[in-house]
């Protein structure tokens, strides 16, 4: 409600608007449909609760109790983010049991492909580093040698599914769902290339605990994601909109939270998204820069945060400042103006406007899965600064081999020298254990790890329920 003396101000400016010579009528149409504009609003305050912080706060300090160690502040948001009841089923091997290492991947992947799908370039791998000339050689000579033999199957691709596209802008109206435009586009949740090919495929399914940042209850439908090649392209993984804000949208500018489903008949739900823009602090810490490799101290996401000087919840409160703060964040060092309105009233579109999708009932769930995986991701990276952050879509030698070390001290195993790990590092096709050979592993229950070749310190180490998914 405004103040008297704000009221006072619109009145007056009202009436200069009015008396301007350059006012014209369809000027005041515009304003009159603005004034009569009521866009359904929902709070925010649900997004992590002052009583949920704290709980998740007091699991991460025990995980830098058992670390010895400070956590990152990819990993502090990791377990903002992880469902509470996950965490606490994971108590009390905390440490162990959080897939810290798939889940950043998960998060790597989708922000990686975003990009590439928004640049229009060649779709790289995400999780293996900038390959050696030597490896490039050897590569390319077991692909010549390959390609001479007989019975050689080609690499699986599909090419995105029209129908299933058609079927989203028909689902949809033809418009954009926030902004109520003509002519949108079908743009994916989870991005298509997360499994458009074979290799992008193994990817995802060398990363089953990923599925945890999923609640109990869809957990299973992590695998509508690694099912085969092209298995997501679906409409019930797309939503339509605005090319310009699909852009933004896949660099983590803004997300969709999943509010609820609700029935509308035995065979038609509706599910309930609220629009809510990101914090967009991210990059480098004032004096550090960039080397390309991903383990630059001075990286945001990389930071270590000490849990016992309340820099965690710093971290935390922050972030949900700014997502609550209605507006977009400042887009920093960038310029221009990140920001957009409802075509019709020219309403500013907030953080908090709520959008209905109705779609089959039987596909309703797996619209969820998408949503509830695209919010944590965006948390995730938005929370930690590694959305602004180049440096976060490469993994290097250090990473891996801190990763391979934490892997081995739970397996009980001695600790690699760096020469060590080296002389195994799975970074070329000479590796013998396959990341689709690892997702069956971890996922089946008549398989463990250990049934595979895989080297002691690089076999991830996984709980029971880990590792029957």
């Amino acid at each position: 409600m405004a103040s008297t003396n704000k009221r006072k101000q619109l009145i007056q400016e009202l009436d200069s608007f009015l008396a301007s010579s350059t006012t014209k009528p369809a000027d005041i149409d515009m304003l009159s449909n603005y004034l009569n504009d009521r866009p359904r609003n929902t709070s925010l305050q649900h997004i992590l609760p002052a009583d949920e912080i704290e709980e998740r706060l007091r699991i991460a300090r025990l995980i830098q109790k058992q670390n010895k160690a400070q956590l990152t502040a990819v990993q502090v948001s990791i377990v903002m983010t992880v469902p509470l009841e996950t965490l606490q089923r994971f108590m009390p091997s905390l440490l162990g049991a959080i897939p810290f290492k798939d889940i950043r991947n998960l998060v790597r992947i989708v922000l990686q492909k975003n990009r590439e799908e928004i640049k229009g370039g060649e779709l790289l791998s995400s999780l293996s580093k900038p390959a050696s000339p030597d490896s490039r050689k050897r590569k390319s000579n077991q692909k010549s040698d390959a390609s001479k033999r007989e019975g050689v199957v080609p690499e699986e691709k599909t090419l995105r599914n029209e129908t299933e596209m058609a079927k989203c802008l028909e689902r949809d109206g033809s418009k954009c769902i926030v902004l109520e435009t003509e002519d949108p586009d079908a743009c994916h949740i989870i991005p298509f290339a997360i499994n458009s090919k074979t290799a992008h495929l193994n990817e995802t399914r060398s990363l089953p605990g990923a599925r945890y940042l999923l609640t109990n209850d869809i957990q299973s439908s992590f695998n509508l994601l690694v099912d085969s090649v092209g298995s997501s392209d679906k409409a019930w993984n797309m939503l339509s909109m605005n090319s310009q804000l699909y852009k933004w949208w896949n660099e983590f500018f803004f997300a969709f939270k999943c509010l609820g489903i609700m029935p509308q008949s035995e065979d038609r739900s509706t599910i309930r998204l609220q629009f809510c823009w990101m914090q967009q602090t991210g990059g480098f810490i004032a004096g550090g820069k960039g080397n390309g490799k991903g383990k630059q101290e001075n990286n945001h996401w990389s930071r270590k945060i000490d849990l016992n000087k309340d820099e965690g919840k710093e971290l935390v409160e922050n972030w949900k400042t700014k997502v609550c703060n209605n507006i977009p964040d400042a887009s920093q060092g960038r310029g221009g103006i990140v920001s957009v309105n409802n075509a019709a009233s020219s309403r500013l579109v907030l953080s908090g406007r709520t959008l209905d999708i109705q779609m089959a009932t039987e596909d309703i769930k797996k619209m969820k899965t998408m949503v509830d995986l695209q919010w944590a991701c965006i948390q995730i990276a938005t929370m930690s600064g590694a959305a602004g952050c180049p440096d976060f879509l490469i993994k290097d030698d250090e990473d891996d081999y801190n990763d391979a070390c934490l892997s081995a001290w739970f397996a009980g195993e001695p600790m690699p020298s760096r020469e060590q790990y080296a002389a195994v590092r799975p970074e070329t096709e000479d590796y013998p254990v396959t990341s689709s050979e690892i997702y069956t592993a971890v996922t089946s229950p008549d398989m463990s790890v250990e049934d595979l070749t895989l080297h002691p310190w690089t076999a991830p180490k996984m709980s029971p329920e880990y590792r029957s998914g």
